[in-house]
């Protein structure tokens, strides 16, 4: 699938950074971006001067598995070597955690309280912003994804045949085990906190109401679902990969999807979706496909612009800066594009 390319950016830089990119993300501050390697380093873009030289640090031995947003400046970053790092502003890397053999697949920050939560093998380890551990939960198999609520301090952890709600403040609540049989490999929460969707290893999604307290399964995925998350189009959508085209789930009522049937957005016929990632502030979905080329759509209106093209290869990152006006592509070969005033 490849087309016209047409950036819809005033500011565009590439950069050739020869590893794959596993994760990408801009500071909450929006003035940097950090890319997590698969060879263990980190790569930071000032986005205030795109043409000044990338800063390279190492944050783990082998591999960045996991990376996420810290403050309003810092990112966090998990590795093979059973590490949590803290990546400064200005490129300095701190030890937050040691957490023993467990890969660090998944770690998040709270933006409010900077609560650090992260999955090791089987447990869920909580810690304040200093890495001081303040609870630990061990689940019968390996934690796959966390959230935190947007509404409530809960967290919620995906994992072999269920998902477990943890409270961030201590006897506020018992940990709740929702249960559903199968492999829950990725997680979101739906912005008012009323539903949790998890990605199944099944290709098909879980849809579990909070708020009605009942959940289904929707089925029907040509392939498992990668990415996941929540535009308002004009009324909520859950919007995902897993498919030829971009599938957006209309979500207007207690029943969510089972109200009406997908919004399905440039759809190639033959090539899979393979990220997507919604625009914080209107209705702008980008979409990075499994050969290299990163769209966007308007959910509104329906229209999509090629905006990025790789040489057929896999779109692995793809994020929104927080304020809607820039976005950072990565993909398998090591190829970067960051685009601003968007």
């Amino acid at each position: 699938m490849k087309g016209q390319v047409n950036t819809m950016s005033n500011q565009t830089q590439h950069y050739d950074l020869d590893e794959y990119i596993v994760s990408a993300l801009f500071s909450r501050d929006g003035h940097r971006v950090a890319l997590a390697l698969g060879d263990g380093t980190v790569a930071l873009i000032d986005c205030q001067d795109l043409d000044a030289e990338i800063k390279r640090v190492r944050a783990h031995k082998s591999s960045c598995l996991s990376l996420a947003q810290d403050g309003s400046s810092d990112f966090l970053t998990g590795g093979d070597d059973g590490c949590i790092k803290r990546i400064k502003a200005d490129g300095t890397v701190e030890m937050v955690a040691e957490l023993g053999r467990s890969w660090i697949e998944r770690v998040i920050s709270h933006p409010e309280s900077g609560v650090i939560a992260c999955g090791a093998g089987r447990d869920v380890v909580i810690m304040n912003s200093a890495g001081e551990e303040i609870a630990r939960h061990t689940h019968e198999s390996t934690v796959a994804d966390l959230t935190f609520s947007p509404a409530v301090p809960v967290l919620a952890s995906a994992h072999y045949n269920a998902v477990t709600l943890i409270p961030l403040e201590p006897g506020s609540m018992e940990n709740a085990r929702l249960e559903w049989s199968g492999s829950h490999t990725l997680i979101t929460w739906s912005p008012d906190s009323k539903t949790i969707v998890t990605a199944m290893q099944e290709s098909a999604l879980h849809v579990l109401n909070l708020d009605q307290e009942f959940h289904f399964g929707m089925q029907g995925y040509p392939s498992k679902v990668t990415s996941m998350g929540w535009i308002n189009a004009p009324d909520l959508h859950l919007v995902t990969s897993g498919a030829t085209g971009v599938v957006a789930w209309p979500w207007t009522g207690p029943e969510g999807p089972q109200q009406g049937e997908p919004k399905v957005f440039h759809d190639t016929e033959e090539v899979l979706v393979m990220q997507v990632a919604c625009s914080p502030i209107d209705d702008r979905i980008a979409a990075g496909f499994e050969d290299g080329v990163v769209v966007m759509i308007s959910a509104e209106q329906g229209f999509s612009n090629i905006i990025h093209a790789s040489d057929d290869m896999e779109i692995t990152a793809l994020a929104w800066s927080d304020d809607g006006t820039g976005l950072i592509i990565g993909d398998e070969n090591g190829t970067a594009c960051v685009m601003l005033d968007l």
